[in-house]
């Protein structure tokens, strides 16, 4: 709402002003009245007027004396001074304070009125204009932070010296040196899901904070890792004061982040690197030390470089965990599994751990040939270790996860002759993807009645054929949106939608985000983002 102070000794003419104003004015006015040139000003200060009308003679401090005294609080507020005085000396003090307009009593209304009116426009649109660049910098604050992030993940996933200096170089126009002489990636990793963005926003500004007060620790940048992780590149000068400030400041970091937030959070350290280019081993580090909280030792940061490094599990540990894989045996798994939380915890130990977690979820879904009838994401998946807190937690994994393969494997009642008609009709399918394939087309090519097409798909796939085709075709789309820079509609034309915008809306239903949207979030060379195409809805 637009304040106005009218200022004057004579409270008759306060309230005319009011009064003709608000008649004449169109917009709602906020008005306050002062006697004198001290109330006038406490009241200024008090409420921030937009514009300020005053006469000269007042008693106690003068009008002039007032607006002199309001300057030195406020520069810019609008100043109109009315005066019985037609004296130069008053209209050049005026001036020299910025007073706006200097008039004379009687006033002349119309005049007077478009004074104000002009005023008040003005006030308006210098708003209008903050308000306008304000956002302007907000967006271009928000786009350098995301290429400034999406650089650090290049950089840090860079596995030449080429791709690596060329981040390096892009970063350093976003004011990130490398004038250090070491560098290190720490990896902060939370258990929550709630406000992640928040949560994220706090791990920078407190890591940013701490690491400018060490004197042997720089923060030169972070980002988003993961959904729940985020990545902080710090640099430094000597070797041994480094890494042990560094642990000292992220295990405050930690500390502090455990005590807002009142949820778990994890810090990994991952080892030195000597030249930028090679910082990736820093980070492959930093994620095997965070993964260490898997062993759930009471402590909530781990230098990689502290690991111990010890033996792997033996070959007969190892021979015994494949074998009770093979049986698809949810709790035999589980139980060959709890090895490994009475083996040391060492770097080889996490490792093998590691590896035979992925052996699992390759080999059930390889024995259970569901893959050559299943889209990718109507598979049961397993949680990924690096998500996985304590071992109790990976035992629940798994065994959610062979419960539900299992589940799955016994829903597949398509004999075995039936089983090389679907897996025909599959490859059939995928190579004719950009054609207008239907369920007649199909039974037509396999000379099979479209109802008996449609139960062998229900049984083999347990999915109806039309529900089959549409998530084989926004599979298909996603892969050309993450490795290509064909346009949306190229896109949707290759993948059998000869109406993008249908194919934009069947693609938004499926994965929840519009097909520009999801290559913005996933196309490697997006910075900060690949062109949407035009009239694309970005809901």
């Amino acid at each position: 709402m637009f304040k106005i102070i009218i200022a004057d000794d004579e409270g008759v003419i306060r309230r005319g002003i009011i009064s003709m104003l608000k008649r004449a004015l169109p917009e709602e006015i906020e008005f306050h009245e002062a006697a004198t040139g001290n109330a006038a000003l406490d009241l200024a200060r008090t409420i921030k007027p937009d514009l300020i009308i005053t006469d000269i003679q007042m008693p106690g401090l003068s009008g002039l004396d007032f607006i002199e005294a309001l300057r030195k609080d406020a520069k810019s507020t609008s100043v109109i001074i009315i005066s019985g005085f037609e004296d130069f000396k008053y209209a050049q003090k005026a001036i020299s304070l910025g007073v706006k307009k200097y008039v004379t009593k009687p006033l002349n209304k119309p005049e007077f009125i478009e004074l104000v009116t002009h005023e008040l426009q003005n006030q308006q649109k210098q708003s209008l204009y903050q308000k306008k660049e304000f956002h302007k910098k907000l967006a271009s604050h928000a786009m350098q932070k995301e290429l400034r992030e999406r650089l650090l993940l290049e950089l840090l996933q860079a596995r030449t010296t080429e791709a690596a200096h060329t981040a390096m170089a892009r970063l350093k126009e976003l004011q990130v040196t490398f004038q250090a002489t070491i560098y290190t990636c720490a990896i902060i990793q939370y258990h929550s899901k709630a406000h992640l963005d928040f949560v994220d926003f706090s791990i920078t500004n407190i890591a940013t904070e701490c690491l400018s007060n060490s004197p042997h620790t720089n923060y030169l940048s972070s980002a988003k890792y993961s959904a729940n992780e985020m990545v902080i590149l710090i640099a430094g000068q000597e070797t041994n004061p480094f890494l042990t400030e560094a642990h000292s400041i992220f295990h405050d970091i930690t500390r502090k982040l455990i005590s807002f937030y009142h949820y778990d959070f994890f810090t990994g350290i991952g080892n030195i690197s000597y030249e930028p280019a090679h910082i990736y081993r820093s980070l492959e580090t930093a994620c095997q030390a965070v993964n260490y909280k898997i062993f759930n030792k009471g402590q909530h940061i781990q230098l990689y470089s502290k690991l111990e490094k010890g033996g792997s599990a033996s070959s007969e540990t190892i021979n015994q965990l494949k074998k009770a894989i093979h049986s698809i045996e949810p709790t035999k798994i589980v139980q060959a599994f709890s090895v490994f939380a009475k083996h040391p915890y060492t770097r080889q130990n996490l490792l093998s751990l590691q590896e035979m977690y992925n052996y699992l979820e390759h080999e059930l879904l390889h024995q259970v040939s569901l893959c050559q009838y299943q889209p990718t994401n109507s598979l049961p998946t397993l949680c990924q270790l690096k998500n996985l807190w304590s071992i109790p937690a990976m035992n629940q994994s798994i065994l959610s996860f062979t419960t539900n393969v299992n589940t799955l494997r016994q829903a597949l009642t398509v004999t075995p002759g039936n089983q090389k008609l679907l897996g025909d009709i599959i490859r059939y399918i995928r190579e004719h993807l950009n054609e207008p394939i239907d369920l007649n087309t199909v039974a037509a090519t396999f000379k099979k009645n479209p109802a008996y097409i449609s139960s062998l798909f229900k049984k083999g796939t347990q999915e109806g054929f039309n529900d089959y085709l549409t998530h084989e075709r926004i599979q298909r789309s996603q892969k050309y949106l993450t490795t290509s820079t064909l346009s949306i509609n190229e896109i949707a034309t290759l993948c059998g939608y000869s109406n993008p915008k249908y194919y934009s809306v069947v693609f938004k239903k499926i994965t929840g985000q519009t097909p520009c949207h999801y290559r913005q979030h996933h196309h490697p060379t997006a910075l900060p983002q690949l062109p949407c195409n035009p009239g694309e809805d970005l809901g």
